[in-house]
C-alpha cells in the first residue's frame, strides 16, 4: 500500500489498515486518529506530526520509524516494537504501551504523563527530560536507560529492573 491508497482510504471514511505493510512510508502529518493499525508494519516509515490519538497499534511494528512530535495520546499499542524510533517529543499521555519494546529508542522530551507501562523494555533508550509522572513502570526494564531531567514524580516503579540507569537532575518520586 502507498502514501496515496491510504489518502484515498482515509478520504473514503476508511479507518482499517490493521496487518498492511507501510514499510518506509511517508505520512507525515496525516490525521490517523482512532484508526486501526494493529498488526501493521511501519518500520522505517516517516510520521512526523501524525495524529495517531486514540488508534489501535496493539503488536504494530514502529521499528526505526520517525514520530517526532507525533500526537499518541490514548493509544492502545500493546506488544508494539518501538526498536531504534525516534519519539522526541511525541505525546504519548494516557496511552497503554504494556509490553512495548523501546530497545534504543529516543525518547527526548516525549510525554508520558499517566501512561501505562508495565513489562516494557526501554534498554539503552533515551528519555532525557521526559514527562513520565504518574506513569506505571511495573515491572519495566531500564537497563542503560537516560533519565537526565526527567520528571518521575508518583512513578511506579515496582518491581521495576532499574541497572545503569542515568537519573541526573530528575524529579524523583515523592513520599506520601
Amino acid at each position: 500500500m502507498n502514501v496515496i491508497q491510504v489518502k484515498a482510504r482515509l478520504k473514503q471514511g476508511v479507518r482499517d489498515f490493521q496487518q498492511q505493510d507501510l514499510t518506509g512510508i511517508d505520512l507525515t502529518g496525516f490525521d490517523l486518529s482512532y484508526s486501526n493499525l494493529a498488526g501493521v508494519n511501519l518500520s522505517y516509515a516517516i510520521l512526523k506530526h501524525t495524529n495517531l490519538e486514540g488508534a489501535n497499534l496493539e503488536q504494530a511494528n514502529f521499528k526505526c520509524a520517525d514520530l517526532t512530535y507525533g500526537n499518541l495520546t490514548a493509544i492502545r499499542s500493546t506488544a508494539a516494537i518501538f526498536v531504534g524510533a525516534n519519539l522526541s517529543y511525541a505525546n504519548l499521555s494516557g496511552a497503554d504501551l504494556n509490553a512495548c519494546n523501546f530497545k534504543k529508542a529516543n525518547l527526548i522530551r516525549a510525554n508520558l504523563y499517566r501512561a501505562l507501562l508495565t513489562n516494557t523494555d526501554f534498554t539503552q533508550a533515551n528519555l532525557t527530560e521526559t514527562n513520565l509522572a504518574e506513569a506505571d513502570l511495573n515491572h519495566t526494564i531500564l537497563y542503560d536507560t537516560n533519565l537526565t531531567r526527567s520528571d518521575l514524580e508518583r512513578v511506579d516503579l515496582s518491581q521495576a529492573i532499574l541497572d545503569k540507569v542515568v537519573l541526573a537532575d530528575g524529579t524523583m518520586p515523592r513520599e506520601d
